[in-house]
């Protein structure tokens, strides 16, 4: 309660006071960061719902605990948390900066999302990454996945998914994973060579070393997936869709062109907890911003992301990289799916009401 009366205090000296005003970016952003926003709708429409974004953004960060603990336990807590807190330091400094230029040079005010979009990319960026990679790679994918797009809830694409999509361009050498992983062995000889590696399906689920700490349980992953199901902060059609549109295309690849590459051969339920695809949809396809509205949007969506996903897994990507891709292409085709799917509901209520005029 004192702290909440501080704030009210400090508020008008930054809203005021020449000297003040270009640093309350940086005031919204601590306010934001502990206490919900005071903003209220004055205009209609007006929804009524205990919900905000800031809470949302908190319940990702929850949901994804389990699987940030999963990966730290994996590489080990000490040497996890060493590697792990510089990185998400570096994000978080780098979105906040660039959060808080764009509200000063336009004049908003702060937004939401900076430190999940942080928090997201530190939980898949590899744990050794070069923290200097780290800041170039958060800075574009803020900037051009979120910033110029007039700032949250107007961007097409995560900032998170395309920070990770130009470090495996930019520096594909640190985007790879240093070997172990499940796409990894089965491309060096398929089941054969996973067996050989003393992997089964049930130590897959449990632990695959995906390149970040949080995508490294499939099973932590799932826990996380089921808590923003169970809190409806997440589109269930967005996550079924996407199991079912990498298990159909992992069947058809096995059926049809096993012989391109070993992965392909692999079974439709391996793939389910390799790279961490489970992760990948859980916490960055389910982005209310960038994702589908419509129900039949949503599914293309989810379809469209697993059926991607398989396709590039045929190349070199060893981890989280095919599901980034795929996220980055799906995400920008969200809007397409939107339009048909309206465009298809407009036809078939034209179609009705000229059948019941006649």
């Amino acid at each position: 309660m004192g702290l909440r009366r501080l704030l009210d205090d400090l508020q008008p000296f930054f809203q005021t006071r020449p000297a003040w005003r270009p640093f309350r970016p940086l005031f919204e952003s601590v306010e934001r960061f502990l206490y919900s926003s005071s903003a209220q709708t004055t205009s209609a429409p007006h929804v009524r719902h205990h919900g905000n974004a800031q809470r949302l953004d908190w319940l990702y960060v929850l949901a994804s605990l389990p699987a940030a603990f999963a990966g730290l336990r994996l590489v080990g807590h000490s040497q996890g948390l060493a590697l792990f807190v510089p990185l998400l330091a570096v994000a978080v400094l780098t979105a906040v900066a660039w959060e808080w230029i764009f509200a000063l040079v336009r004049g908003r005010r702060y937004g939401h999302g900076v430190f999940l979009s942080a928090w997201l990319f530190a939980l898949v960026a590899p744990a050794s990454l070069p923290l200097y990679q780290a800041a170039l790679a958060m800075s574009f994918g803020f900037v051009f996945g979120r910033a110029v797009f007039g700032g949250a809830g107007r961007n097409i694409v995560n900032p998170a998914v395309l920070a990770l999509v130009f470090l495996y361009v930019a520096f594909p050498a640190s985007g790879h994973t240093a070997g172990g992983t499940v796409l990894e062995h089965a491309r060096n000889g398929g089941l054969d060579a996973l067996h050989a590696a003393g992997i089964d399906w049930w130590a897959a689920f449990l632990t695959d070393p995906s390149a970040g700490i949080g995508p490294a349980s499939t099973a932590a992953a799932l826990l996380g997936a089921a808590l923003l199901l169970a809190a409806r902060a997440a589109s269930w059609r967005i996550m079924l869709g996407a199991a079912l549109g990498l298990a159909a295309a992992a069947i058809a690849a096995r059926a049809l062109a096993a012989d391109i590459s070993p992965v392909y051969a692999l079974p439709w339920h391996w793939h389910l907890v390799a790279g961490g695809y489970v992760f990948a949809v859980a916490f960055f396809a389910t982005d209310a911003a960038c994702a589908p509205v419509t129900n039949a949007g949503r599914w293309i969506y989810g379809l469209l992301i697993g059926a991607l996903t398989l396709m590039i897994r045929a190349g070199e990507s060893d981890g989280f990289s095919a599901a980034a891709f795929a996220l980055l292409f799906a995400s920008i085709i969200a809007p397409l799916a939107d339009f048909v799917a309206i465009e298809q509901n407009v036809r078939r209520r034209r179609k009705r009401t000229g059948s019941a005029g006649a």
